[in-house]
């Protein structure tokens, strides 16, 4: 199967190899799921995780800030684990930050520059494509640094493999010339939704706005797997059958080899790649994740509730975030803080006048209920189940607060994608947390609850967020 994944077949040289990954914010695309399975038919292979390359150090003014970074690699290192559950295989991964920490890399580094002067590539590499860097010493830096920790991690650690996308032979070609004893082996290109394979990053999402660069992700649910393949050129199907046919044999499945998928017609080829992606890599990771795999998850359902709205809302128009989404989160979080102040004096038990039906009437979809406001009444010091049943009212004007403040979710992504930025902010994140903390002292509400009720409506926010970025270019920008 190994040289069904390379593009340079060859004899893999004894000895540690690597395989580096960039890494972002808004989701991680199904084709990391390449790199562990990779980590199974190699031995001594690790993942390079490529975070200080995120960080505005390297990256310059596209970068992530520290909060933001650490977050990143959380989010792909989760994934990892997950596919290490999947797959029975536990891969290795080791973090371009410790290399850059080490006391001897900023003289090395130092040291390959200088050697890079001797060969006259300087100037040239500061018109390099780089994955990140917008001006020439921006470019430079990050270009540099590919190569130096290349040559580094090759020093000092005996690692004599370099394993990556056939863009990365702009570094690798100058490598060869400082040591020629390098190998270098390219996977085949990830793709676009659209099929272009010439500036797709391999593991990290550039775009979401765009149909042109849509991508895959791992915490996509079935439907939309489906809902992009049917948008899909015919070679992005057969890449994305021949993935699923990889991750089918590393569960031990019988499926079609690569050979075989490309001797199928359209047709069939089309209708593959979803059952094997979906079969193989999408149901398997949801199991793990405890998501049901068919069965929409709660913040889908809300999307699905409310994405008409929001389109007719959005219809081109790019909400401020400043002038529209964080005064209105202000708002909500003042009512909202005021009114669970006033729930605790009742029993935790949600109010027997709560049903399907009053939902309905009050325009609350019944996820809200079950998934966020059950959950948040067992999070708070209540008056215990003597303290009488709550107002129905009360529980449904609350349940309506926390729509509101999950759909602000919408204006946030929106108003993001439309400058350009990733949705996650970190440092944002911890200042909404302990705003809350001071001001449901206000209410009655001791701090560390308040923390608490936050950082979870936070976190199903995060989930109607991730659907957005999902299906944006779907659902919005067709």
């Amino acid at each position: 199967m190994i040289d069904e994944l390379l593009s340079n077949p060859q004899e893999i040289e004894p000895g540690n190899s690597f395989v580096g990954m960039d890494i972002g914010l808004d989701g991680v695309p199904v084709d990391i799921a390449r790199l562990h399975i990779l980590s199974q038919l190699i031995p001594d292979y690790k993942l390079l995780i490529a975070d200080s390359f995120a960080h505005v150090d390297i990256s310059g003014t596209d970068g992530l800030n520290g909060t933001d970074m650490e977050y990143a690699r959380e989010q792909y290192m989760k994934v990892f684990r997950t596919l290490d559950s999947i797959f029975d295989h536990s891969s290795s991964a080791v973090f371009s930050s410790d290399f850059f920490s080490d006391p001897r890399y900023d003289g090395f580094r130092d040291e390959i520059s200088s050697g890079l002067d001797e060969l006259g590539v300087r100037d040239q590499l500061s018109t390099v494509n780089t994955e990140h860097g917008k001006v020439p010493h921006e470019r430079f830096n990050y270009a540099l640094n590919e190569i130096a920790l290349t040559l580094f991690m090759a020093e000092f650690h005996g690692y004599n493999t370099k394993f990556g996308p056939p863009t990365e032979s702009k570094y690798d070609d100058i490598i060869k010339k400082l040591d020629p004893s390098l190998s270098f082996v390219y996977l085949f290109p990830s793709r676009s939704l659209s099929g272009d394979v010439s500036d797709v990053s391999p593991h990290r999402v550039e775009s979401v706005a765009s149909m042109i660069e849509l991508r895959l992700l791992m915490t996509d649910d079935p439907d939309t797997i489906e809902d992009k393949l049917s948008v899909s050129e015919l070679p992005v199907a057969s890449y994305f059958a021949q993935l699923g046919s990889f991750a089918g044999r590393s569960l031990g499945k019988a499926v079609l080899n690569s050979d075989e998928i490309s001797s199928l017609g359209d047709d069939e080829v089309r209708a593959l790649a979803s059952e094997y992606l979906i079969d193989n890599l999408i149901a398997p990771f949801r199991r793990s994740e405890g998501i049901p795999i068919h069965k929409k998850s709660p913040m889908r359902r809300l999307y699905d509730f409310s994405v008409d709205e929001m389109k007719a809302t959005y219809d081109g128009f790019v909400p401020g975030l400043l002038d529209v989404a964080r005064p209105k989160l202000d708002s909500i979080s003042s009512q909202l803080f005021y009114l669970l102040g006033e729930r605790k004096k009742y029993s935790q038990d949600l109010s027997s006048g709560v049903s399907p039906e009053s939902l309905r009437t009050a325009g609350i979809d019944a996820s809200i209920c079950d998934s966020v406001y059950v959950p948040i009444l067992g999070i708070m010091e209540t008056g215990g189940h003597d303290s009488g049943d709550s107002p129905a009212g009360l529980d449904l004007q609350i349940m309506k607060l926390l729509q509101e403040r999950i759909l602000v979710g919408y204006n946030v992504v929106l108003s993001k994608i439309g400058i350009g930025k990733s949705i996650y902010d970190g440092v944002r994140e911890q200042k909404v947390v302990n705003d809350a903390a001071k001001k449901g002292l206000n209410y009655g509400l001791e701090e560390t609850e308040s923390k608490t009720i936050v950082q979870y409506i936070i976190e199903r926010t995060k989930q109607l967020e991730e659907t957005v970025i999902s299906r944006y270019a779907l659902d919005f920008n067709q």
